[in-house]
C-alpha cells in the first residue's frame, strides 16, 4: 500500500498540475486586484445627527405614513462628501458685504449696519444651527413698472455674486427660482409675467442636487431682484465650504425610505405649517399622505459628512387631529449606527 502511494505521489509531482494550479491562483489574485481598483469605494455612514430632532427641537414618532406620488428614479450609488476647508468665513463675508454696499454700524448695535441705499442685519443664530446669516435689504424699493427679462435677471444675479464673493462655485437650479409680481403683496407669477425674481445659489452635487446645512431650508445664498435688476434683498448663510469626496454609498429604495419613516428609523420633520391657530405639536404623527419626493444633500455638522436625503412633502396628521402641511427628511443611503451608538461614540 505504501509503495502504491509513493508511485501516485511521484507521478503527480512529475505532472503539470501543480504548475497549472499555481498559475490559476495567481491569475485569480491579479483579476481580483484589478476589479477592486476599478470599483469605486463604498463609504459607511454614521447615524445622522440631522434626524435626531425636528424643527421644534423635539423628537417625532411616525405611523401610518403612505406615499401616493410619482416614483422617483435614483442612482444605485451616490457620492458622499465632507467639508474640506472654509471658502468664505463669516468674518470674510461680513467684511465683503460692508464694503460692497458701503455700510456702517448703526448706533451701538453690533448686528445692524446701514448705508445710503441698503441696510444689513445679522439675526441671532437658531438653536442647533452653526450658521450665521446676513440679510441685506434695499431701503427705498420702487414700485414695479413693467416686467423683467428672466435671462437678464439670472445673468445680473450671477454677476452680483461674483463681485461680492469672487471665485465662488455656487450655482442655481432653475426649478428653485421664484417668479413674483405685485408690490405690497407679492404673488407667484409665470417667468414672462414676473416683476421680481428670487434666485437661490448652492453648491451642487452632480449639477442637480443642492446642499443644505442641518435642518436649514434656506439656500446658502439668495438674491432677489426687481424689474430694474437691482438687488432688493440678499441673504447669505455662512460659512461657505469647499468639499472633498468620501467615495460612494449604496442608496436605498423609496419603499425602504418610507418603511424607515414608519419604523422611526432616521426620520424627522424639516418644515411644517398648520392653518389652525395654536402650538405646533410634532411629537406624534398618527397618519399622513405624502405626495411629492425629491433628493437633496445636507451637511451634518456633527459628523462632518454631506450626504443625500429623501425629502417627502404632503399632509401629516398629529395626535391632536390637526392637519399639517409638512416636509419629512430621511437618508437616501444605508446607515450603520443608531442614535444610542452615536452617544456611546461621542459623535
Amino acid at each position: 500500500m505504501n509503495d502504491l502511494l509513493q508511485i501516485i505521489r511521484h507521478r503527480f509531482q512529475q505532472s503539470r498540475w501543480p504548475k497549472i494550479l499555481f498559475l490559476l491562483a495567481s491569475v485569480g489574485v491579479i483579476i481580483s486586484t484589478i476589479i477592486n481598483l476599478m470599483t469605486p469605494p463604498s463609504t459607511d455612514l454614521p447615524q445622522s445627527s440631522i434626524t435626531m430632532h425636528n424643527i421644534t427641537n423635539t423628537n417625532t414618532s411616525f405611523q401610518n405614513i403612505r406615499y401616493s406620488g410619482e416614483k422617483l428614479p435614483i442612482e444605485p450609488e451616490l457620492p458622499l462628501f465632507s467639508p474640506d476647508q472654509i471658502k468664505f468665513s463669516t468674518t470674510a463675508v461680513k467684511e465683503k458685504l460692508l464694503s460692497y454696499f458701503s455700510l456702517k454700524a448703526y448706533e451701538d448695535k453690533n448686528n445692524v449696519w446701514v448705508g445710503s441705499n441698503y441696510s444689513m442685519l445679522q439675526p441671532d443664530s437658531r438653536d442647533g444651527n452653526s450658521q450665521e446669516k446676513f440679510v441685506v435689504n434695499y431701503l427705498n424699493i420702487p414700485e414695479p413698472q413693467g416686467n423683467l427679462n428672466t435671462e437678464m435677471a439670472l445673468q445680473r444675479a450671477e454677476n452680483y455674486l461674483k463681485e461680492i464673493l469672487p471665485d465662488n462655485h455656487l450655482q442655481t437650479l432653475p426649478i428653485k427660482i421664484k417668479y413674483l409680481r405685485g408690490f405690497y403683496h407679492l404673488e407667484p407669477a409665470s417667468p414672462s409675467a414676473a416683476q421680481w425674481v428670487e434666485i437661490p445659489f448652492y453648491p451642487l452635487i452632480n449639477e442637480k442636487y443642492a446642499i443644505y446645512t442641518q435642518l436649514e431650508n434656506e439656500p446658502p445664498v439668495s438674491i432677489k431682484l426687481n424689474h430694474k435688476y437691482e438687488i432688493v434683498r440678499l441673504t447669505i448663510n455662512t460659512p461657505l465650504y469647499e468639499y472633498k469626496s468620501l467615495g460612494n454609498s449604496e442608496t436605498i429604495s423609496l419603499e425602504q425610505a418610507l418603511a424607515n419613516i414608519n419604523n422611526n428609523i432616521n426620520a424627522t420633520i424639516v418644515s411644517a405649517y398648520q392653518e389652525q391657530h395654536g402650538e405646533l405639536n410634532l411629537d406624534k404623527i398618527v397618519s399622513g399622505n405624502l405626495d411629492h419626493v425629491s433628493i437633496e444633500y445636507r451637511l451634518d455638522n456633527i459628523n462632518q459628512i454631506v450626504y443625500p436625503f429623501y425629502k417627502f412633502s404632503g399632509l401629516l396628521i398629529n395626535e391632536q387631529g390637526i392637519e399639517l402641511q409638512a416636509q419629512v427628511l430621511t437618508p437616501a443611503i444605508k446607515d450603520t449606527l443608531r442614535p444610542e451608538e452615536l452617544k456611546q461614540n461621542n459623535l
